[in-house]
């Protein structure tokens, strides 16, 4: 390209005087401010080849399918079954795998009349002392003259206030560990004649010793009841560690809302993988409806919900 500089009072009369000798296709090369002015280098030349811009493959749907599987948190390789027999229908795939999960999950109901003593373990904020609170309430409710009471395990000031104030609320008496008492040594004491719904501490690693020592007293079948919160947008590594403190030894699941670090899928796979039954004991602080709720509900709706919002639905 042959190049011509233009010197101007200012930029619009360098634009101007380019058009006027190079006429309209006239390429401003450069541009800049000198004593004498605005100086613009512009010239004529061959228009530049056409080179089309390069035409992205087409995205193969088996591949957004597995992308898209795993943000909701559902690795491929628990589809295997569902993928084998419907091909390339995903839409299919999606609708066989939530009739799976509804056949294979257990769902147990909570044990609200068991004569066995109730202890909820879960990570911190994954709804475990509402847990508590709810399978009380019905306990109160299916029988309002079984003696029953809440027993804080957990020893956090702040812990401890939101029980005694849940307490109240339902009208259920509640215990404290006495000082330097252990909790066994406090279910022992108290839960002689009546049952005890018993608040664990919120670290795993203490819960897991205080349940290894309540196992190791009160252990025979009958006795004690030991139930795991699985927030259903949880940290999937943070509950596997959990469970390893645990020998995964629960007598059942409760799947809460708490929690948004990871998509829904991530705890149904740790439910279909555990062969543990879920308890259904409802959402919230509504204590005494939340099991009509939740019975209210399909399980294979609020799933389906949860997987097509990608972890802005919950499930219950």
């Amino acid at each position: 390209m042959q190049t011509t500089t233009i010197i101007a009072a200012d930029t619009r009369a360098a634009l101007n005087r380019a058009a006027e000798l190079l006429g309209p296709d006239a390429v401003i090369v450069e541009t800049r401010k000198t004593r004498r002015g605005v100086e613009v280098v512009a010239g004529v030349g061959p228009a530049a080849p056409y080179r089309p811009l390069r035409a992205e493959p087409k995205s193969d749907p088996m591949v957004r399918f597995i992308t898209q599987a795993r943000a909701v948190g559902v690795e491929p390789e628990m589809l295997a079954d569902e993928l084998a027999s419907c091909g390339d229908d995903l839409a299919d795939v999606w609708s066989r795998y939530i009739l799976r999960f509804e056949d294979e999950l257990a769902i147990a109901p909570p044990p609200h009349r068991d004569l066995a003593h109730l202890c909820v373990v879960g990570d911190s904020g994954s709804a475990k002392t509402t847990t508590l609170a709810q399978i009380a309430a019905l306990a109160r409710r299916a029988d309002p003259r079984e003696p029953i009471a809440f027993l804080a395990g957990d020893r956090r000031l702040g812990a401890r206030e939101q029980l005694r104030v849940i307490a109240g609320t339902l009208g259920i008496a509640i215990g404290e560990p006495a000082a330097g008492e252990t909790l066994a040594d406090a279910v022992g004491r108290l839960g002689g004649g009546r049952r005890l719904f018993i608040d664990m501490p919120s670290d795993p690693r203490l819960a897991a010793c205080e349940v290894e020592e309540l196992r190791a007293r009160f252990g025979h079948p009958g006795t004690l009841t030991i139930l795991c919160t699985l927030p259903l947008n949880g940290q999937l590594a943070r509950h596997r560690q959990i469970t390893g403190l645990f020998g995964q030894r629960f007598d059942g699941y409760v799947l809460t809302h708490a929690g948004d670090t990871l998509p829904p899928g991530a705890a149904l796979q740790v439910l279909l993988g555990s062969g543990i039954p879920l308890a259904g004991v409802g959402r919230g602080p509504d204590f005494i409806n939340g099991l009509d709720q939740a019975q209210a509900t399909s399980l294979a709706r609020m799933v389906a919900a949860a997987l097509s919002a990608g972890g802005s639905a919950a499930l219950h």
